[in-house]
């Protein structure tokens, strides 16, 4: 009965009704909007590292990371691959062979990164294609190389010109060789841009002396969100022989920016609520003094005041709860399209973001759990303070509230 009486007085005022939801739809819809948009940078930030280069979970011999040499690398035949690839959680294994080398033209050099891949595994884990801006791609065992569109521009070189690298190989061995350049890479990292060389592995393992050798192991996996836990299997798994990290454990630094960015975002969406609390309380306060003959008039009659209270709050929890859904329906296409079409920052403020190794633009994430956890945040806060009308209607004068 009150329910029913609760939702014939939301609709008989409509106007007071549409502005009280609109305050709560609109609050909601900025809440998610501007977390989307927290998450999506970080979700970038961690792609252009993670998806680009690193990836997610990394497989080296033991002692490689502290002393990133050739000598540190490791065997891999079919087998190894096979007890690899047949754990189900990993969706692509990926051997690299990575040294340090000089890079040269005709009359400049250059220390550069030598990274030997697997182009067809490389184009379904990173769509390395996608990063070309002139030439194509290296295909398996070809004699060729890609350059990152920087070092290209500082040594002077072209599609089809030739590179010249000489190095260190496997224990020790002087090693240099000449490839045509096949294309040029166009990387969100400045650091990819201006020191990158990338050869097919096999092409690398013959440059560098190393056998059938690999420095690391690319893991890409089925489930981002349980990486920690893979990480852990993997260990046992593997043995003291290999060491198994992630990129927390590779790249420690972006990890904790993001996590002291988040401390910082906490109270960043503490002063939004804030707001929002302040807007929706206003709402309410209208909603009371248009109210007052009404309670004053229904006190008068014989209506006891806890049960005018709790149809008053049942109104708010209902109006909170429309506003609150509206909100999160009305939401969820703008993350999609801001995720679909990032903002791109101005070029000024672009040339300063990308000095730091990101890509300017601002790209939503399209996390159905930031709907439901704004949502919520603001529902309960809308809620909270719909308890001020209980407390007024508790000290609600009936014949002072018929002379308002």
């Amino acid at each position: 009965m009150l329910l029913k009486l609760a939702w014939r007085n939301i609709w008989r005022n409509k106007r007071r009704t549409y502005i009280t939801i609109a305050s709560v739809m609109f609050a909601v819809i900025f809440a998610i909007v501007i977390k989307g948009l927290k998450e999506g940078m970080y979700d970038r930030m961690i792609e252009n590292t993670v998806g680009n280069y690193f990836g997610y979970i990394q497989i080296h011999k033991s002692g490689y990371w502290d002393d990133q040499t050739l000598d540190n690398s490791f065997s891999i035949d079919q087998q190894f691959l096979d007890s690899i690839q047949k754990l189900t959680y990993i969706t692509n294994a990926l051997p690299r062979l990575q040294n340090f080398a000089l890079v040269s033209s005709d009359t400049i050099t250059k220390g550069a990164v030598i990274l030997g891949l697997d182009p067809e595994k490389e184009e379904k884990f990173s769509s390395l294609g996608s990063r070309i801006i002139e030439g194509g791609i290296i295909e398996n065992e070809e004699l060729a190389v890609l350059l990152g569109y920087k070092l290209a521009e500082y040594l002077k070189l072209k599609v089809e010109d030739t590179l010249i690298i000489m190095g260190q190989g496997y224990h020790g061995n002087l090693v240099a060789g000449s490839y045509p350049v096949k294309g040029l890479l166009k990387f969100p990292s400045p650091e990819l841009n201006d020191n990158f060389v990338i050869l097919p592995f096999t092409v690398a393992q013959d440059l560098m002396s190393a056998g059938s050798r690999a420095t690391n192991m690319i893991l890409d996996l089925e489930d981002h969100n349980k990486m920690e836990k893979y990480t852990t299997g993997l260990k046992a798994y593997l043995g003291s022989t290999y060491e198994v990290m992630d990129w927390k454990e590779m790249m420690p630094e972006i990890d904790k920016m993001i996590e002291a960015d988040r401390a910082e975002g906490i109270i960043l969406m503490g002063i939004l609520y804030l707001l929002v609390s302040f807007g929706i309380f206003g709402t309410v306060l209208m909603m009371l003094a248009e109210r007052m003959y009404e309670f004053g008039i229904m006190i008068s009659i014989g209506m006891r005041k806890y049960k005018l209270a709790f149809i008053v709050w049942i109104e708010m929890v209902i109006m909170t709860l429309l506003g609150g859904i509206a909100g999160m329906l009305l939401a969820y296409p703008l993350l999609i399209y801001f995720n679909l079409r990032p903002i791109y920052m101005g070029d000024d403020i672009a040339k300063a973001i990308e000095e730091y190794g990101f890509e300017p633009i601002m790209q939503t994430s399209t996390d159905p759990g930031i709907l439901f956890e704004q949502g919520f945040i603001i529902i309960l806060l809308a809620t909270i303070i719909s308890i001020y009308p209980i407390i007024k209607i508790k000290n609600l004068n009936s014949v002072k509230a018929m002379r308002a």
